[in-house]
Order: C-alpha cells, then structure tokens, then sequence
C-alpha cells in the first residue's frame, strides 16, 4: 500500500475524521510522541466511545495517518493508559486538505 495513497480522495468514515480532529485539537503534533494524546482525551473531544476510539485509532494506524506509542509525558504524569498518539505528517496533510 502506498504512503500517499490518502492524498488521492481516500474516504473517511465520520467518526475517523472526529479523531483526526481530535488529536490535532489536543495537540498531537506529528513524530512528536512526547506530545501524543490518551484515548480518553480524544474520546472526550470528539463525543465517541473510548471503544469507538480504540477502533479508529486502529484503521487510522493502518492508514498510515496515526502513529501511536508510549508517551513519555503521560507516564510522568500517571495516566493509566501512558500509550500516546499523535498524527504523521501524512495526517495532517489530510486534515489540511478537507
């Protein structure tokens, strides 16, 4: 599968445009997983289930569109969940391109 292959029309599920959305709102800068963000945030924001989220994260990694890993700042924190994620710059293209 090509890396650019979400630049030429690819859909979106609603629900997978509210994460995106999401995790940029919350500052899920790319390639910056210090900066990712939990599940719960993002589902807070975009009005979904943690398990709605978990189900998009996936299709979004897979895409090519997310990067997910353990986020040092949520450790330090002690969140629960210390897994961040945070967009690609293939992400943001996306998001920029709606």
């Amino acid at each position: 599968m090509s890396q650019t292959l979400f630049v030429e029309g690819l859909k979106l599920r609603p629900s997978q445009v509210k994460v995106l959305d999401a995790i940029a709102a919350l500052g899920g800068e790319p390639a910056m997983i210090q900066q990712g963000v939990s599940v719960a945030s993002i589902a807070e924001l975009a009005k979904l289930t943690q398990h709605t989220i978990r189900a998009r994260l996936h299709e979004l990694r897979r895409l090519g569109l997310i990067e997910s890993g353990l986020c040092p700042d949520l450790v330090r924190r002690g969140e629960p969940q210390a897994y961040g994620h945070f967009l690609t710059s293939a992400g943001l293209r996306r998001l920029r391109q709606r």
